[in-house]
């Protein structure tokens, strides 16, 4: 299985056997992925999204769709709800085996403590200031296509709490 987090650039995308990480990487188009997860976008009329800009992933999503053999369509608030990116992102660590986050780490270009260390940093910050500042790495995305698989395959909860 292979979920996604779609870009209309770049998509992340994390591969699955038996329930387990095995990969992560950048697509930047859709390849031939079997059985799909993938975050369809919302289009909310008081949203802060550009409406082109949601029109354009969803051009992607059907890109990625148009290659799988199942697919499930999942929205933002389904698997992560309104949790703040960096407390997300540190449960989605947490629920990660050693090894997971080690392919996790390598994909991103990091080691697992200087990850650790920047989405600690980014909560400090959020409990500190009540807003997530400075906090732009590209690998979020990544995260994002992980998180998705964790919660379709029942590791995690919405917004990332370990099952």
């Amino acid at each position: 299985m292979i979920s996604v987090d779609p870009g209309t650039k770049v998509s992340a995308a994390a591969r699955w056997a038996d329930g387990e990480l095995q990969s992560v990487w950048w697509a930047p188009i859709p390849i031939d992925s079997g059985n799909l997860v993938i975050e369809v976008p919302v289009l909310r009329p008081y949203g802060k999204a550009d409406p082109q800009d949601i029109l354009d992933l969803m051009r992607v999503v059907e890109k990625w769709a148009g290659q799988a053999g199942r697919i499930v369509e999942i929205k933002p608030e389904t698997w992560k709800g309104q949790t703040p990116k960096p407390i997300h992102h540190r449960r989605i660590l947490e629920a990660l085996t050693p090894v997971e986050r080690e392919v996790f780490a390598m994909a991103c270009g990091h080691t697992v403590e200087d990850i650790r260390a920047y989405v600690r940093r980014a909560c400090e910050t959020l409990a500190r200031l009540g807003v997530v500042a400075r906090y732009s790495r590209k690998s979020h995305n990544l995260f994002d296509a992980v998180g998705i698989g964790l919660w379709y395959l029942g590791r995690t909860s919405r917004a990332g709490v370990k099952l």
